[in-house]
C-alpha cells in the first residue's frame, strides 16, 4: 500500500491492522524457528555442555551395575514317587496361581531367606549403616544428626527389615508371556555377587515349595494320627458294648425267631379250630331233644384245650415281642460297630498314606537356568545417557534462546521495530568502526563509500521520499536515552543533504548537555542561547566547518530554562528565519525521556526522526517516548536504526548490506 500524504502516512503506521495486539498471546511458529536459528550457537554449546556432564556422569561418577538372570518353570500336574494321594496338591498352572507365585516370589518371607543365606546384613550395599560415608551423608549427618543417629541404633528387626526392602529393590521378577516360566533378575555393584543373588532367590523358591508341602504332610499326619486313636477308642467301645448285649440277653437266632412265629401262626390256627368245634357243640347241646343223650363231656373237653391254647399263644406272644426288641438293639449296636470300624479303617489308611509321604515331597518348579556372571555392567548405559544429554541440552539450550528472546527488552530486527511502534524504518545504521566522536565525522568524510555512509544517503533518500511533494525543511533528530546517537545521526544526515547541493545547517538544540564542542574544538563562544536572548547577531555565532560543507549553530549553555526558551515566541521567529537562508535545518535535541525540549522544538519542524539504539534501547523506552509525542498531536516521521552489527542480523535474514558490510 503506497501513502502520498505525510499525514496519512503517520495514521497508517500509527494505526496498522497487522501491528500486533500487547494483549493477545499468539503462538508464531515461524518467529520460534527463527529465534532457535539465530541462537544455534548457544544451543550448540549447552547441548555440548550437557553432553559432556552426561558422558562425565556415565564415566566417572555413576556405579557400575551388574545385572543376572536366573530362570525357573513351573511343573504342575507331575507324576508322583508313589501313587499315593498327596496331602498338598499340586499347581494346575493357571493364571491366577501364575500371579500367586509371582507374588510369592517377591515376598518379603522369601527375601528375608535369601538375605539370611548370603549373610547380606553384612554387605554394605545392602546395609547403607555399613556403607563409607559419602559427601551427601556427611552432609545429611551433620544436617540431620539426630536422625542419623536414631538409624545407627536400629534394632536388629528394623535393620533386617531395611535389608530385605533394599534388596527387594534390587530384584525383578517377571513371567515369560503365555508361559510357566519365571525370570529372576539381580543387580548389584559386584558381578558375582548379582549371580548368587539371583541364584539363591531360585533355590529359595523350590525349597519353600518342598518346605510349605513338608509342613503340610506333617501337619496331616499329626493330625490323622490323633484321629486313628480316637477312632480307634470309639470302635472298641462299639464292639464292647454289642459282645456285652450279647451276653446278657438270651437271644436266639433270626430263624430261630421266624420259628417261633410259626408256631404261633400254628397256634392260632388250633385256637380257630378249637373255637369253630367249641362252637359246634355248643349248637348241638342246645338243640337236643329229651330222652336224647348229651356231649356234655366233650365240650368241657373242647374248652380246656381252647384255654390252654390261648395261654401258649399269649406265651408265645410275649417271647416273641421280646427276641424283636433285643434283636432291634443288636442290630443298631451292630451298625455303629460297622460304621466306626469303616472310618477307622479309612483315617488309617490315610495315616499310613500320610506318613510315607513325609520324605518324598516334591517342588512344583524346577532351577531352568542358573545365573551367568555378567562380564559388562547393565548400566550406566552409556549411549542411552549420551542420547538422553543429548536431548536434554538440545532443549535446555532451546528454552534458554527462546526465554533469552522472551525476555529481552530491546529491538533486533526491522519487523519487530516497525511492528512495536507503528512507525518505518527510514534508516538503518550500521556500527561505526570508532567511538571517539571528531573521528567519526572523519571516518564520513574520508570513506564515502562505506556501508555507513551509504546507510545515511539510504536515509537522506527515505526521508526526502517520505513527502515527495513537500520534502521536510526543518527536520527533529532525537531519541528515548541519551548516547543512543542522534547527534551523530544529526551530523550525518546535514552532511549527506549537502550533496544534494543543499544548504544545510545544524542546529543544536541540546543546550543542557550539548555533545557538539566534543566533536568541533572551534565552536565558537556564543550560541542558539545568545541569539535568541539578543546577546549576539546570527551570522556571528554560526559556526562552519570546511570539511562537511554545513552551517552549525551550537547551543551553549544557558542560564535561563531551556523549555522556556524553546516555548517562546523568539525560537518560533528564528525558526522561520532560518527557513528563508536554508533548505535543511536539522535540529539536535535532548531525549525525549529526560525533559520535553523535543517536543516543543517538534512544533515548528516537518519532520521527526527518532534514533533507537539495535539491541538497548528498550521496548518501555521508545513506547512512552512515542506516547508523549502522541499525546502533544505530534507523529514520528520515521525511526532511525543505530549502531547495527550487520554479522548479528544475518541470522534474522537481514543483509542489508551485503558485500559493504565490511566496508564500514
Amino acid at each position: 500500500m503506497t501513502v502520498s500524504d505525510p499525514r496519512q502516512r503517520r495514521a497508517f503506521y500509527a494505526n496498522r491492522q497487522d501491528a500486533p495486539d500487547p494483549h493477545r498471546e499468539e503462538i508464531n511458529f515461524g518467529a520460534i524457528l527463527s529465534a532457535l536459528w539465530r541462537g544455534k550457537w548457544m544451543i550448540v554449546v549447552t547441548l555440548v555442555g550437557v553432553t559432556a556432564l552426561g558422558g562425565y556422569y556415565a564415566r566417572g561418577v555413576a556405579t557400575p551395575i551388574y545385572r543376572a538372570t536366573s530362570v525357573i518353570i513351573l511343573e504342575p500336574n507331575q507324576e508322583q514317587i508313589v501313587d499315593l494321594q498327596s496331602v498338598a496338591a499340586g499347581l494346575s498352572g493357571d493364571s491366577s496361581e501364575i500371579n500367586s507365585e509371582l507374588e510369592v516370589l517377591r515376598s518379603r518371607g522369601l527375601m528375608g531367606k535369601v538375605a539370611a543365606r548370603l549373610d547380606l546384613i553384612q554387605d554394605p550395599e545392602f546395609n547403607l549403616t555399613l556403607a563409607p560415608p559419602t559427601l551427601i551423608s556427611r552432609i545429611k549427618s551433620l544436617v540431620f544428626a539426630s536422625a542419623v543417629a536414631k538409624q545407627n541404633g536400629l534394632d536388629p528387626r528394623r535393620m533386617e527389615d531395611r535389608v530385605i526392602s533394599a534388596l527387594l529393590s534390587q530384584i525383578s521378577i517377571s513371567n515369560v508371556r503365555s508361559s510357566l516360566v519365571f525370570r529372576i533378575t539381580a543387580s548389584s555393584t559386584d558381578p558375582d555377587k548379582s549371580a548368587a543373588i539371583a541364584d539363591a532367590v531360585a533355590e529359595a523358591y523350590v525349597e519353600d515349595q518342598v518346605a510349605v508341602k513338608r509342613e503340610a504332610t506333617h501337619q496331616a499326619t499329626a493330625w490323622l494320627g490323633t484321629q486313628v486313636q480316637e477312632l480307634e477308642l470309639t470302635l472298641q467301645e462299639a464292639e464292647s458294648k454289642v459282645a456285652n448285649f450279647n451276653a446278657n440277653t438270651e437271644l436266639i437266632s433270626t430263624n430261630a425267631l421266624r420259628l417261633l412265629e410259626r408256631q404261633a401262626k400254628e397256634l392260632r390256627e388250633r385256637i380257630v379250630t378249637a373255637t369253630g368245634m367249641q362252637n359246634t357243640l355248643t349248637a348241638e347241646l342246645s338243640d337236643t331233644k329229651p330222652g336224647q343223650p348229651k356231649k356234655q363231656q366233650d365240650l368241657t373237653r373242647i374248652d380246656q384245650q381252647l384255654s390252654s391254647l390261648r395261654a401258649s399263644e399269649q406265651d408265645l406272644m410275649r417271647q416273641i415281642s421280646t427276641q424283636n426288641q433285643d434283636l432291634i438293639t443288636l442290630q443298631q449296636l451292630t451298625r455303629e460297630a460297622e460304621a466306626t470300624r469303616v472310618l477307622y479303617e479309612y483315617f488309617l489308611a490315610r495315616f499310613n498314606e500320610t506318613a510315607a509321604q513325609q520324605g518324598i515331597q516334591q517342588a512344583d518348579s524346577r532351577i531352568l537356568s542358573r545365573a551367568v556372571i555378567p562380564l559388562r555392567p547393565s548400566e550406566p548405559r552409556t549411549l542411552r545417557i549420551l542420547t538422553l544429554s543429548a536431548l536434554a541440552g538440545l532443549a535446555l539450550g532451546a528454552l534458554i534462546v527462546l526465554m533469552r528472546e522472551r525476555l529481552r527488552n530491546s529491538f533486533q530486527t526491522l519487523q519487530d521495530i516497525e511492528d512495536t511502534t507503528g512507525y518505518p524504518v527510514l534508516g538503518q545504521i550500521p556500527a561505526l568502526p570508532t567511538r571517539v566522536r571528531p573521528k567519526l565525522l572523519a571516518n564520513l568524510v574520508n570513506n564515502p563509500t562505506s556501508a555507513a555512509a551509504e546507510s545515511f544517503r539510504n536515509l537522506r533518500t527515505s526521508l526526502l521520499l517520505s513527502d515527495p511533494d513537500h520534502p521536510p525543511q526543518v527536520i527533529v533528530s532525537t531519541s528515548a536515552l541519551p548516547g543512543e546517537g542522534k547527534t551523530t545521526n544529526a551530523l550525518a544526515l546535514a552532511h549527506s543533504l549537502t550533496g544534494l547541493n543543499r544548504r544545510v545547517l545544524l542546529l543544536g538544540a541540546d543546550i543542557r548537555a550539548s555533545t557538539l564542542p566534543e566533536y568541533f574544538r572551534e565552536l565558537p563562544e556564543t550560541g542558539l542561547v545568545s541569539v535568541l536572548l539578543n546577546e549576539a547577531r546570527l551570522q556571528d555565532a554560526i559556526y562552519h566547518p570546511p570539511e562537511l560543507g554545513i552551517d552549525i549553530l551550537s547551543g551553549a549553555p544557558a542560564t535561563r530554562n531551556a523549555a522556556d526558551l524553546f516555548a517562546s515566541e523568539a525560537f518560533a521567529t528564528l525558526i522561520q528565519d532560518l527557513r528563508q537562508h536554508y533548505d535543511h535545518i536539522v535540529i539536535d535535541t535532548p531525549p525525549a525521556l529526560a525533559v520535553p525540549d523535543a517536543r516543543l522544538i517538534a512544533r515548528s519542524a516537518d519532520a521527526i526522526l527518532f534514533t533507537v539504539l539495535w539491541n538497548k534501547t528498550g521496548k518501555t523506552q521508545v513506547t512512552e517516548s512515542l506516547r508523549l509525542f502522541h499525546s502533544a498531536g505530534q507523529h514520528i516521521t520515521g525511526l532511525i536504526f543505530a549502531r547495527v552489527s550487520p554479522s548479528a542480523l544475518r541470522p534474522y535474514g537481514y543483509d542489508a548490506y551485503g558485500k559493504y558490510a565490511d566496508a564500514v
